[in-house]
């Protein structure tokens, strides 16, 4: 396969230093109000750093207001002041920067620059008295409009505000420019090549994306001083507290780029693009499913202020009829991550990864609170490697995070200990996730750790008459609060002297001791048991007949068992009237 995803970080600024006055005009002597001064400054949109990878709505995308939050030399929050423009620049032909006024409280010392942010996300009266990582790290915008930031804190200097604000220079990429770089708050997804010699594109559409982001990036170390080296920082993203992803993208458009918000981009929230075209071979469009990631598997962070470049080097595959398939389908540029979750072992005829299981499910009386080992194995050509597999948590409510992964270079056989939570108050189950990874092959596995289950209530036929073909109803329930895991189950009927009636519909196979399938208790005078499949939770029905006539007083037991339930026996009564009714006990009913 042909290396599809490679990533090229390039950050381009906006005006260049042939449109940079020696000194911005002071500004016009006019009445500004007591506590207050006035400031000019050039703000630039910076051009997305651009991420090549195989792997918003634009019309928000001009600035069309400028916001200052203004914050004293303690970084406590003052006050808001509305910024104007006061001249356009355009530079390369866009008109994307510009010169600003404003008025700010004079015992200013730090301005956060947000354009394009609505008043209505906020409440400036909460503000006063908060640091400026509590009003601003948080603030979140919606996916309507692009918001742009940038942060200037004044140097102790003896020179004004203004004229530090007029003296700001950076270089980016050996090109000069001057003023405040503002700073997208999405990233950018692009194609390059619309038509290729392989691949006709007709639109495309990110799917799996947040609903909502941040404003501005916050370093967890660093905090808000990363506009200058923001090219050299560490990836980083800066999440909001309303993680919800997008849920109305039913389609691809026709733009030539989407806009979306930080993510991790990992796990069971990766990102896709579905790509609606045609290979050269072909005339129908088709859709096809690539996933955001680097061409050896590995995932990466989604940055704001940076343009996802998707580069189609060669025919797409796995095409499907509708968008709604393709969410779904195996992604064209990975098929090892594509493969169903229950298949346990990939292999590319030179890389081999096995697991023992791709999912386990623990009983807690047996389990909770132990260590319990998981098997695999990876190799290339049957041997063993010096660097170990990756082991990662998706989620987990299921165990400590501290994995231990012991893994022999010389066999590839790995080994990982899990210590288990205990069981908690309250839980029926509890759950956790792990990927095993090693280059581009991975799995997923799942660990269950469950309570014991019950089938209550349940009540079977009594005061059977007592000749051959009777009949008897054995009514069961699987509680709603049954692990999903556990499903489809198979329960196990042991009965020596009924048999399913078949008029009735169910006609159930049948396990004999040592056959596979056959599990649980062996009871006197029975070698077999009927198998019922349940595939959901609620009351379950066995409609069964007498065999041969019985005495009366005669006791027929009916054993119920399946796997992480306590087995039952329910009696069936008989009576040798043939006016006897047919009675129903219930147990565990309570008022």
């Amino acid at each position: 396969m042909k290396r599809l995803i490679y990533i090229l970080l390039v950050i381009m600024a906006l005006v260049p230093m042939s449109c940079v006055r020696e000194d911005l005009p002071q500004p016009e002597t006019e009445a500004v109000p007591e506590g207050y001064m006035k400031i000019e400054f050039a703000a630039n949109i910076a051009d997305p750093t651009s991420v090549n990878t195989r792997a918003v709505d634009p019309d928000g995308l001009a600035l069309n207001n400028m916001t200052l939050f203004c914050f004293n030399e303690f970084g406590l929050f003052i006050s808001t002041e509305t910024a104007t423009i006061k001249q356009h620049i355009s530079v390369d032909g866009i008109s994307d920067s510009g010169i600003y006024t404003a008025q700010i409280p004079s015992h200013t010392r730090i301005i956060h620059f947000l354009g394009n942010h609505s008043e209505g996300l906020y409440d400036a009266t909460n503000f006063p008295g908060q640091t400026e990582s509590m009003v601003i790290a948080n603030m979140e915008g919606g996916s309507g409009m692009l918001v742009y930031w940038s942060r200037f804190e004044m140097k102790d200097n003896g020179e004004s505000m203004h004229k530090q604000l007029s003296e700001l220079r950076y270089t980016i990429a050996g090109k000069n420019y001057e003023g405040i770089k503002l700073i997208r708050n999405q990233a950018k997804i692009s194609i390059e090549n619309w038509n290729t010699s392989d691949f006709t594109v007709t639109g495309f559409r990110t799917v799996n994306i947040p609903a909502f982001g941040t404003v501005a990036p916050h370093h967890p170390q660093h905090h808000f001083h990363i506009v200058e080296n923001w090219e050299s920082t560490e990836d980083f993203i800066t999440l909001p507290n309303n993680q919800a992803l997008m849920s109305d993208i039913v389609d691809i458009n026709t733009k030539n780029e989407d806009y979306i918000f930080e993510t991790e981009n990992s796990g069971d929230r990766q990102v896709s693009v579905i790509i609606k075209g045609h290979n050269a071979d072909e005339t129908e469009d088709k859709y096809y499913r690539i996933v955001m990631q680097n061409a050896d598997g590995s995932n990466f962070m989604i940055r704001r202020n940076h343009n996802y470049n998707i580069q189609i080097t060669g025919k797409l595959t796995y095409g499907m009829n509708t968008f709604e398939e393709a969410l779904v389908a195996p992604a064209t540029n990975n098929a090892w991550i594509s493969i169903d979750e229950w298949v346990n072992e990939l292999t590319d005829g030179v890389r081999t990864l096995w697991v023992e299981q791709t999912s386990y499910v623990l009983a807690s009386d047996q389990y909770a609170g132990t260590d319990y080992l998981i098997k695999y194995k990876y190799t290339e050509n049957d041997e063993g490697v010096s660097t170990p597999p990756t082991v990662t948590w998706i989620d987990n409510n299921v165990a400590y995070d501290n994995i231990t992964n012991n893994y022999n270079t010389s066999s590839g056989e790995g080994t990982i200990t899990l210590r288990l939570y205990p069981m908690y108050e309250g839980n029926e189950q509890q759950v956790g996730s792990f990927i095993i990874k090693h280059g581009k092959l991975q799995r997923k596995v799942t660990v269950y750790v469950i309570r014991t289950q019950h089938f209550t209530p349940s009540w079977i036929s009594t005061q059977v008459y007592g000749v051959a073909e009777e009949h008897v109803t054995l009514m069961f329930t699987i509680p709603e609060t049954c692990p999903e895991a556990l499903f489809p189950m198979t329960v196990l009927v042991s009965v020596n002297h009924l048999d399913v009636r078949s008029e009735s519909g169910q006609q159930l196979p049948v396990y004999v001791k040592g056959e596979e399938g056959y599990f649980g208790q062996d009871w006197d005078g029975i070698n077999y048991k009927y198998a019922l499949t349940v595939s959901e939770p609620g009351k379950h029905r066995l409609f069964m007949q007498t065999l041969l006539k019985h005495k009366d007083t005669d006791i027929e037991p009916v054993h119920l068992e399946a796997e992480f339930f306590e087995t039952i026996t329910k009696n069936v009564l008989f009576s040798d009237s043939e006016k006897a009714h047919y009675r129903v006990f219930v147990d565990d009913l309570h008022q």
